[in-house]
């Protein structure tokens, strides 16, 4: 969850038809995600046409290349950490796996509007799930609370599989996120403002807050941030608050893969060129949260008061799991990482 965030942009795949109308034919591009030329990254989606054999005759369309695929290989079999909320009793959250954070933080870099609060109501294991819960509450002087928790000096992450199922919300101003924050600085030891670039930050799922299914991926650094040369994918998910889904990150000294359902949907590379673009090779604590309104909706500040439904409100993350399963003892990156 980067500060200054503008609003996501989204690459759309759509559908294809191809039909014989009045003598004529029209044919229409097929779309699939695949992969940009650029040295760095993949996202975006590339067409395959459909051709027509002749006027009234059939039509053959060039065989789609096979659905990509993940690589297990590199990852240890077994996960060295997970959070399996389906066997966690109803209540407070583990508080040695976990911290609650509370506050807003001068709205966390964007201008959010929520108050993380350490409540049962906005926070708590219920049901089988982590639920992180936002609630129209007046609250410390503000008009919002929810919840927000992290890792920090309890588990830290360097490379690895990491897996998050979960439901989302949906609504204007509702805004989720998993995400990876630098655990020490060793590339500055400013983690604030302009400093957070210099270590990086992997945004390994956000939702839009449009009102949508849409999620987007992210990773930051000094070279690649909001608006300069931005490195985002976006994935629309179905269904994405009725059913659970799993959100994932493969990381290695190589790469950075995201994932839903096991389809990866953007690659960052790592192009080798220091740490103004791959920062990505130090541990990392992992974060999760429910962000109500701020600068990515505030697009929708005409339609609704602070650009936030409150109609939709409450509205929950719920967490079914979160494994994590490091690299291969075999797997090595460069200079011996």
């Amino acid at each position: 969850m980067p500060r200054f965030r503008p609003e996501q942009t989204r690459a759309i795949a759509a559908g294809a038809a191809a039909f014989v109308a009045a003598g004529a034919l029209t044919g229409i591009m097929l779309y699939e995600h695949g992969q940009q030329p650029h040295p760095a990254e993949s996202k975006g989606i590339h067409a395959t046409p459909t051709h027509a054999a002749s006027l009234l005759g059939t039509l053959s369309a060039t065989p789609e290349a096979p659905a990509p695929t993940l690589d297990a290989s590199p990852f240890a079999t077994t996960p060295l950490w997970s959070q399996d909320f389906s066997k966690m009793p109803d209540g407070p959250l583990d508080p040695t796996n976990w911290n609650i954070i509370t506050g807003n933080n001068n709205g966390w870099g964007n201008n959010e509007l929520e108050y993380y609060a350490d409540q049962p109501s906005n926070v708590q294991v219920k049901d089988g799930t982590l639920v992180l819960q936002a609630l129209q509450q007046k609250y410390q002087g503000f008009d919002y609370t929810s919840g927000r928790v992290d890792t920090a000096g309890k588990m830290s992450f360097q490379y690895g599989r990491l897996r998050i199922t979960a439901k989302l919300p949906e609504g204007a101003g509702v805004w989720p996120a998993f995400w990876l924050w630098p655990s020490g600085s060793k590339y500055s030891s400013n983690n604030a403002d302009s400093g957070w670039l210099a270590n990086g930050e992997i945004d390994m799922m956000e939702g839009s807050s449009q009102d949508d299914n849409t999620i987007t991926a992210s990773a930051h650094s000094v070279n690649h941030y909001p608006d300069h040369n931005e490195r985002t994918g976006s994935y629309d998910v179905s269904n994405i608050s009725d059913t659970y889904h799993t959100y994932g990150l493969d990381w290695t000294p190589q790469s950075l893969i995201f994932s839903v359902d096991e389809h990866p949907f953007y690659t960052v590379n790592n192009p080798g060129s220091g740490p103004n673009d791959w920062p990505y090779d130090q541990p990392y604590d992992l974060r999760l949260n429910l962000a109500i309104g701020g600068d990515m909706s505030s697009n929708l500040a005409q339609r609704y008061a602070d650009g936030v439904d409150a109609q939709r409100l409450p509205a929950a993350v719920a967490i079914s799991s979160i494994t994590y399963q490091p690299l291969a003892a075999s797997t090595t990156g460069p200079a011996g990482q």
